[in-house]
């Protein structure tokens, strides 16, 4: 059952559309990852889903509530972390957090636990006592991530929440969300770190100037859009009967189907280098056929496909790059 489902969902400022017919449906107990460049949409879809700013058309249901007519339901059973931050500078870390949980209806008992829990696990409590301003910017991104991950949620709606923490918190974070998931917990998560969505996601959806351009499972993107490098260092040139030789190895493997480029380097050892579509189920073939031209493998390195790479084919390398 789909526990965040839009249908054709769009929001427009002024005469632009930012978000334009929008079709969703997140699976409960699934991190999702909302994707693209700068300016597609992915903040304003957000902020629909979380009832901060009302769609032009279409509908969307979080938890089976709708987001027009039942935004104190949909509220209640989520959270969200902004990209700005959500802080008070009237109190410090850990009120901070404290009140966050029981604002949200925790109990004061067990909110004191959460947060107690919340600061040791994000290496926070040296600065409980402290005001936000007195936190550099990447401390005070740790305590808006902290406070809304020890909320117990059905839905956690993180904007992205990694901006500005170093490796270390990053993973914290990272450790945090999966053991949210395993709660049973859906994460809907925007994020420009594509080495995220490889460790978290579970379904992907592209967007670019508000329009989906691809949506599904992350091991079915990078199955069809993904490419596998490998790199075959050969023992020797394969010059008896009937074998190929080094020069002619790139044009012949290039006909296997699934190879997408080929080239052969070096000359002792030479090594063909392949650029393979997806998951480079052909390489089981494509050695086949060199054993049986006459050449054998002293080496082996294969690269996964991943969803960086994925990324810079759908949006190209110098809007990436921007």
């Amino acid at each position: 059952m789909a526990i965040v489902e839009t249908e054709r969902l769009g929001k427009r400022y002024r005469k632009t559309w930012a978000v334009r017919d929008l079709d969703l449906a997140v699976e409960e107990g699934r991190i999702f990852a909302l994707l693209g460049p700068n300016g597609a949409g992915k903040t304003t879809t957000v902020r629909m889903l979380t009832t901060v700013i009302r769609p032009h058309s279409g509908t969307a249901r979080v938890c089976g509530y709708d987001v027009r007519t039942q935004s104190f339901q949909v509220r209640r059973n989520t959270a969200l972390v902004p990209q700005g931050g959500g802080l008070s500078h009237q109190f410090n870390v850990h009120d901070n957090i404290w009140l966050y949980l029981v604002l949200r209806g925790l109990s004061p008992w067990k909110a004191k636990r959460l947060t107690r829990e919340a600061l040791e696990r994000f290496d926070l409590a040296d600065h409980a006592r402290k005001r936000p301003s007195e936190l550099s910017g990447g401390l005070r991104r740790r305590v808006d991530v902290c406070r809304v991950l020890a909320l117990p949620a059905q839905v956690l709606f993180l904007d992205e929440p990694t901006t500005g923490l170093d490796p270390v918190a990053r993973r914290t974070v990272w450790s945090s969300i999966r053991e949210v998931r395993e709660r049973g917990c859906t994460v809907f998560l925007t994020t420009q770190a594509m080495d995220e969505v490889q460790e978290l996601a579970d379904e992907v959806c592209f967007l670019r100037e508000g329009v989906v351009v691809w949506r599904g499972s992350k091991r079915s993107l990078l199955d069809e859009l993904g490419q596998t490098a490998a790199s075959l260092v050969l023992e020797d040139a394969g010059n008896g009967t009937g074998g190929v030789s080094a020069s002619e190895l790139a044009e012949k493997v290039r006909f296997v189907e699934g190879v997408l480029r080929a080239e052969v380097v070096g000359e002792r050892p030479v090594t063909l280098r392949l650029q393979l579509q997806g998951n480079g189920a052909c390489l089981p073939q494509v050695i086949s056929l060199l054993y049986g031209w006459g050449h054998r493998l002293a080496g082996l390195e294969v690269g996964a496909p991943t969803v960086e790479e994925v990324y810079l084919q759908l949006f190209g390398r110098r809007e990436a790059d921007a």
